[in-house]
């Protein structure tokens, strides 16, 4: 003879695994499912972004170029009718030192001398 607790507790586990089936695991497999969409949503937002600047990018430097080459061409007749003076490419330095500190400053009082002499 079968116990009546038995059959009860395996209808009940029965129940049980229905529930936890239905109710848990599917709704959790579901939303994860949802996540996985919208990151590979956001995914495919990144990569366009990502080509757009690429884009953007290339259409700046065409530009840049553009405007160098137009640049290149202007500054002979600037050159020409003297409205430019040559200039020295300046030395980038990250510190400078206080003796060459004192030297641009003697360099830069001679001149401001020089030209106010000029001037009287």
């Amino acid at each position: 003879m079968i116990n009546a607790t038995l059959i009860l507790q395996i209808i009940h586990f029965g129940i049980a695994c229905f529930a936890v089936d239905r109710l848990i695991l599917r709704t959790a497999v579901s939303q994860i499912r949802d996540e996985k969409k919208k990151a590979d949503r956001q995914a495919k937002r990144i990569e366009d972004s990502q080509e757009q600047i690429f884009l953007l990018n290339q259409e700046k430097e065409i530009a840049w170029r553009s405007v160098q080459e137009r640049l290149k061409a202007l500054i002979p007749e600037y050159k020409r009718y003297g409205i430019i003076q040559h200039v020295q490419p300046r030395e980038e330095v990250s510190l400078i030192s206080k003796q060459k500190v004192a030297a641009y400053q003697n360099e830069i009082a001679h001149e401001i001398i020089e030209r106010v002499e000029h001037v009287h």
